[in-house]
């Protein structure tokens, strides 16, 4: 038995993104987020058939605590993770590589600390701006553009926004450091506005003029001068449609509240509201002007505080590693954070709303493939991104993690945590992790009230995770799994419900598999969940999970096959540990699906090591919330 001893903090023990696993390095590698680590392993005994490798852990210097196994992703390769850690943590591993009888093949061992989500900030200069500054960025004399303040901005310095609007497209070019971030704070009122004053100046009221038809003025439609490029255009904070000719935006097929196109030869911008009393002149009626709000080029930057709106395509744009957007509030815009970038690491994004709106209530056909087929945050990025306790409502997907380009190419969306969040109201899905999804962990989420609530299709390599996830009410289903998942899923502790009328958790088929369900409640309205097929040959595994419908008469379609109660379910191999009843939760119509006392699903589902050590009773709840009586 060999023993390997590897200290590792972050990445730099890099896998490079475990692009093969014969370019990989030998042993170790942990990467750790604030409340979890990844843990990866390669071995030359991997390869060999029958092997495991246990997972344990501890505090520094603690008491070993088992983790969740990890799992082969490649011939040679380990994977897993740790949860529930606390930040600026420091932690000891060990993987034992064993064989089918428990003996020990190969022993890591590493330690590392996970990151502290306390910033270093504040240690050199306040720049201050202010609207219509025109001094040296001091408080006497500050700043009039954001863009003066961050250019002056370095290592440490904090940049101080005090109330008002300003309109104008910030780029940060500077860097911070590890030990010094560049801070731009909000006071309380600060705002980075996209859109032009002049559409908002009430002493020009008359800027839009009626649309003539004939001899007739038109109380639907109307046109102004505009000689800039025009992404985004609102009418009292609702967002209309871009249409491309002036045809389709009098026919307005999008319906409330309207559609707006550009004529940009002739300079001029048309709207066509659907109310006839709805008349731009007399309205807050919002035209972008700019395109971006705060584009983040540097690394180390803290943004806290901000509102940002009405800019025309990105409410703020990140193209380098290590920055923090947080406390904010970003509104108005096609995405309202956006990341693209495999090179782009450790992105922080937490605490802040972010929505949008109109587009979730548009036709399906006429966003798909449309420029506004958006999210609210787009994180398609690298290693360590962390997007939690966010409230994201209105657009097309939440949060969009899918990178089609890149399917089998790992080290995108690799080492991503995405927790705590609040999502609803979207017009396809609350959330869509789609690639390699390498140690992709999701928990504590809760997504409402979307055509899809989360899509995983596909994952490719895994391991992906999902952890005390609710997910309800999804117009067509709550869980989207159709198209070639293959890698490996875990799904454990989580609550589906579709509610409303013959609604199953999902309803089609496909060629995926490799997906494990572990006390997991189904609660659906017709079949608990109707799957055509085809046979996945065992690949997909259920099991003390709570199965529930009102239909008496119809229970389950799995694989193509009719099961009427779980009796039969289980004869077929599913849920020898499940059950079938009413979960009992609280409020459901009010979206709170904690388990009222005496719900059968508490203290039935099963101890994960890991997963959900922390159970109050004698056995953990199913679902995602633990009830604790």
């Amino acid at each position: 038995m060999r023993k390997c001893a590897i200290f590792a903090v972050a990445a730099i023990l890099g896998f490079a993104g475990l692009s093969a696993a014969q370019e990989a390095p030998m042993g170790l590698e942990l990467y750790p987020n604030f409340q979890t680590c990844s843990v990866y392993v390669r071995d030359a005994a991997g390869a060999a058939e029958g092997l495991s490798a246990r997972l344990e852990y501890r505090p520094a210097g603690g008491q070993w605590r088992e983790g969740h196994p990890l799992y082969r992703i490649y011939e040679s390769q380990w994977a897993g993770s740790i949860f529930w850690l606390d930040s600026a943590g420091e932690y000891d591993v060990r993987v034992t590589v064993a064989d089918e009888a428990g003996e020990p093949q190969e022993v890591y061992e590493g330690s590392f600390a996970t990151r502290n989500d306390v910033w270093p900030t504040g240690s050199g200069r306040t720049i201050h701006v202010a609207p219509g500054g025109t001094g040296d960025g001091s408080e006497a004399s500050p700043f009039g553009t954001v863009q003066e303040a961050v250019d002056a901005a370095g290592p440490g310095d904090t940049v101080l926004l005090t109330k008002g609007v300003y309109r104008e497209s910030v780029t940060v070019a500077n860097s911070g450091t590890p030990n010094a971030y560049i801070l731009i704070q909000g006071a309380d009122g600060a705002v980075l506005d996209g859109s032009d004053a002049g559409f908002l100046d009430r002493e020009s009221p008359y800027r839009w003029q009626s649309v003539r038809a004939g001899r007739q003025r038109s109380t639907y439609d109307y046109v102004a001068d505009c000689d800039w490029p025009v992404d985004y255009v609102a009418i009292d904070d609702v967002k209309l449609y871009g249409y491309d000719n002036i045809e389709d935006m009098m026919l307005c097929r999008s319906g409330p509240p309207g559609g707006w196109y550009q004529d940009r030869e002739a300079g001029k911008l048309y709207v066509h509201v659907t109310c006839a009393y709805a008349n731009p002149s007399h309205s807050k009626t919002v035209v972008a002007r700019l395109s971006e709000g705060l584009i983040l080029n540097g690394r180390h930057i803290l943004v806290d505080g901000l509102e940002v709106r009405y800019f025309g395509k990105y409410g703020i744009r990140v193209n380098g590693s290590d920055n923090v957007i947080q406390n904010s509030t970003i509104h108005h815009q096609d995405v309202g954070i956006y990341a693209y970038g495999k090179d782009i690491d450790n992105t922080t994004i937490q605490d802040n709303e972010v929505y949008q709106t109109s587009v979730w209530r548009w036709p399906w056909h006429m966003t798909k493939g449309t420029r506004y087929e958006v999210d609210n945050i787009a994180a398609r990025a690298g290693r360590g991104t962390v997007i939690r306790r966010n409230v994201l409502q209105g657009s097309f997907d939440g949060i969009g993690l899918s990178v089609w380009e890149h399917l089998n190419e790992p080290g995108w969306i690799q080492d991503t945590d995405i927790n705590d969040n609040v999502i609803f109201n979207c017009g396809d899905d609350g959330c869509e992790p789609e690639g390699t999804c390498v140690n992709l962990r999701f928990f504590n989420n809760q997504i409402d009230n979307c055509l899809m609530v989360q899509s995983i299709a596909p994952v490719t390599v895994g391991p992906a995770w999902f952890i005390n996830e609710t997910y309800s009410n999804g117009w067509l289903g709550v869980l989207k799994i159709k198209v070639r998942t293959s890698g490996i899923v875990s799904l454990y502790n989580c609550t589906f419900y579709s509610g409303g009328w013959r609604r199953s958790v999902w309803d089609y088929g496909g060629d995926w598999k490799n997906l494990t369900f572990r006390n997991c409640i189904f609660s659906g309205t017709d079949y608990v969940f109707s799957d055509t097929g085809p046979a996945r040959g065992g690949a997909v595994s259920f099991d003390y999970d709570c199965l529930f419908t009102p239909r008496e008469d119809r229970f389950v379609r799995w694989e193509g096959n009719l099961y009427g109660d779980i009796a039969a379910f289980r004869e077929a191999g599913y849920e020898k540990n499940g059950i079938s009843a009413d979960p009992a939760f609280i409020a459901p119509e009010e979206r709170d699906f904690r388990l009222s006392p005496g719900s059968p699903c508490i203290d039935a589902g099963l101890h994960i090591p890991g997963i959900n050590d922390d159970y109050a009773g004698d056995a953990p709840d199913m679902g995602a919330w633990e009830s604790g009586y």
